[in-house]
């Protein structure tokens, strides 16, 4: 647990020990303690789940599967709906398949019971070329059910003496931006930048680097949060087909 007190947070661990610090900064994710002392904000369900999938082991894919995917990665998306997998270099297969569901079945659904979530693919995914839905059946064999989290798009928070966040603990997004491992050591590296410039004003530094890191960070997460629903919206998959257009001109 991180308070801060008397201008100076305090770190509180485990073992009831705890030491009084400079500046602390919350790299710890998601689901951040620290972002506690900071904002009262916490990650909000997207409405999409990813589902991880790869290849049983020792199994490679099919003649047919090979081809469907070809030597790179294959995005088959419908509204709600999604398949994104890759052909490994050595013949296997990993990737994701996404579905939409409600935040009240999230709640109900116990994500790791392997059979419901087969289950559920086969239903959601039935209809479908049969080329794609073996993508989804063959290769799931130990999947498992991951609800895509993220923070507001303009994530932010009032100075608090001592105390900042970086990385996902500041801007968590769903990861259709690409730039989720990028943001953090870009933040890590300004962070340091600004506190070794004037390391007898950290809280400065602090402010410096915070002032940049909302608008940078809010502008990619609205990017992100932007191309999920171009990926597993109503208008999918003509959405996503108009957004690799637009980028190859």
């Amino acid at each position: 647990m991180v308070a801060a007190t008397n201008d100076r947070p305090e770190v509180f661990f485990g073992d009831g020990s705890s030491i009084a610090a400079e500046v602390v900064v919350g790299a710890d994710g998601a689901w951040s303690t620290v972002r506690r002392v900071v904002s009262g904000c916490e990650p909000v369900y997207t409405g999409t789940c990813f589902v991880t999938t790869q290849s049983p082991s020792g199994q490679q894919l099919s003649p047919r599967s090979k081809a469907v995917i070809a030597r790179g990665t294959l995005m088959a998306v419908a509204p709600g709906l999604g398949i994104l997998v890759h052909h490994n270099a050595d013949g296997t297969l990993s990737g994701y398949i996404a579905v939409n569901e409600s935040p009240e079945w999230v709640e109900s659904f116990d994500i790791a019971d392997d059979a419901a979530v087969q289950n559920l693919l086969a239903r959601r995914f039935h209809g479908w070329a049969p080329a794609l839905t073996d993508l989804v059946v063959e290769n799931a064999t130990s999947p498992v059910l991951r609800p895509i989290y993220a923070l507001p798009t303009g994530h932010r928070w009032d100075p608090v003496p001592g105390v900042t966040l970086l990385g996902d603990a500041a801007h968590l997004m769903s990861p259709f931006i690409g730039q989720g491992a990028n943001l953090v050591m870009f933040d890590a590296a300004e962070l340091a930048k600004h506190v070794v410039a004037g390391p007898t004003h950290i809280e400065r530094a602090v402010k410096i680097y915070e002032s940049e890191l909302f608008p940078r960070s809010a502008e990619i997460a609205a990017q992100s949060a932007d191309n999920l629903l171009r990926f597993f919206g109503d208008d999918a998959p003509h959405s996503a087909v108009d957004l690799f257009r637009h980028r190859l001109r």
